[in-house]
């Protein structure tokens, strides 16, 4: 597991504790949104766009707040340069 894997378990992890779940979501959408401008354009950014999608899937009311995140994280996917 890579550095930035592990990274975006504890975000999702401290967010968890947050008691207002909607300060929670708006908190988790601003981290992994900063995360997907720092991660190097690799794999790594695809991979948190992966976990984006399954965040959006898992918890469909985050969807519209992970739309930032998502489409930063593709465009440091090897994919979206394709």
């Amino acid at each position: 597991m890579d550095r930035y894997s592990i990274l975006r378990c504890r975000l999702i992890e401290c967010t968890a504790v947050i008691k207002d779940r909607a300060e929670a979501a708006r908190t988790l959408a601003r981290r992994l949104e900063i995360l997907a401008f720092i991660v190097p354009a690799s794999e790594v950014a695809e991979g948190l766009a992966s976990n984006i999608e399954t965040l959006k899937r898992i918890q469909p009311d985050l969807a519209p707040l992970l739309g930032r995140a998502f489409s930063a994280a593709r465009l440091g996917s090897p994919r979206a340069a394709a």
